[in-house]
């Protein structure tokens, strides 16, 4: 029984396609025994997934001074005195940094992919040849690439999957009774936040699309936020009108593994290109996403016809200096990368 130890140190997004990782090892090697190293924040990705044995947790502290202390000897010592004596026969790494890819070689094993995606970047202390460094693909294909160099089949293997039990369904369920007028109308999830500013519609518009849903689907509305999104539900209850407040709601009371459970219940699930959308796709909802200033190439690795995305295409201010735009604050364009997607539009398209 070969042992694994998969590494991905990244945002939640990132995690969840890692699981297209892990569905990939279990397909090639059914007997394979898997290990994941995650960011503790997003530990729910991995619950109830029967493939993934052990999940380990990486810690972020907001003192750089904790942070050094923490990787530089916390987790040295660890991976040279406990994950050493784990005995790993395989240990992928996604996305690999210079912290990451030291951990993976004080394991031991001896078969090691460490991919560093710039073509600038050696995959250091990788023991593997990993295809198609530096290529402009999809987030999952790249993740696949680690596999690839230790002989395994990627074939029809980019699928992500986050797995939810029917207790957890229940629960639900009798949640989502407790908040809303009636859960037997569609109901539209949305997805609110995401990493930065510059990436998320504005907050009037999933107020109107909102509006739209109630009063043109006779349906409910379940905003999947978490506590850091305070200031945009704030705004859109402001926008959106009171007499359609009994059929709206928001999850910024639950944590990441309930808001997942409530999420699967969703007939549709429409969001801003972040984490939520690759949950909600990795547990078969349906998807529509507002691609803002990223590459849909890269972070929709998904069937659009099953998951349709609103983008505007050829925005010189998006590709003026790489192939997408990072700023955290889009003063000169007024953020017309999604201001131009208008809830009108957007709405015509939705169906269940």
């Amino acid at each position: 029984m070969a042992k694994y130890l998969v590494l991905k140190l990244r945002a939640m997004g990132d995690t969840v396609i890692l699981s297209s990782v892990i569905e990939c090892i279990k397909k090639n090697d059914k007997n394979a025994m898997v290990d994941v190293f995650v960011e503790s924040d997003w530990k729910a990705v991995f619950i109830n997934n029967l493939s993934v044995k052990n999940i380990f947790l990486f810690k972020r502290f907001n003192s750089k001074i904790m942070n050094f202390l923490y990787t530089k000897i916390y987790l040295v010592c660890k991976f040279l005195f406990y994950f050493r004596t784990k005995n790993y026969d395989y240990v992928i790494n996604c996305n690999a940094s210079n912290t990451s890819s030291l951990l993976s070689f004080l394991t031991g094993a001896k078969k090691r992919a460490n991919h560093f995606h710039s073509a600038r970047r050696k995959n250091k202390y990788s023991t593997v040849i990993i295809p198609d460094k530096g290529k402009h693909k999809s987030s999952i294909e790249r993740d696949l690439d680690t596999l690839v160099g230790f002989g395994f089949s990627i074939e029809n293997c980019a699928k992500t999957k986050i797995y939810i039990d029917e207790k957890e369904k229940l629960w639900a369920i009798s949640f989502l009774k407790s908040k809303l007028t009636n859960i037997e109308k569609p109901i539209l999830m949305l997805g609110i936040g995401a990493g930065r500013r510059t990436k998320i519609w504005p907050p009037e518009y999933f107020a109107k699309i909102a509006e739209y849903w109630i009063e043109k689907k006779n349906g409910a509305v379940v905003a999947i936020t978490s506590y850091v999104d305070k200031e945009i539900i704030a705004e859109l209850l402001k926008t959106l009108p009171v007499k359609y407040h009994p059929d709206f709601m928001h999850t910024s009371e639950c944590s990441l593994r309930e808001r997942f459970c409530i999420l699967s219940r969703a007939n549709i699930f429409l969001g801003n290109d972040s984490g939520l959308k690759h949950a909600a796709i990795a547990m078969g909802v349906k998807t529509y996403t507002l691609f803002g200033p990223e590459s849909p190439i890269e972070w929709h690795p998904y069937c659009k016809e099953q998951h349709p995305i609103f983008f505007i295409e050829n925005l010189l201010c998006r590709t003026a200096t790489g192939r997408s735009c990072s700023i955290e604050k889009c003063e000169v364009e007024n953020n017309k990368c999604l201001t131009h997607l208008y809830p009108e539009d957007v709405f015509k398209s939705l169906t269940i």
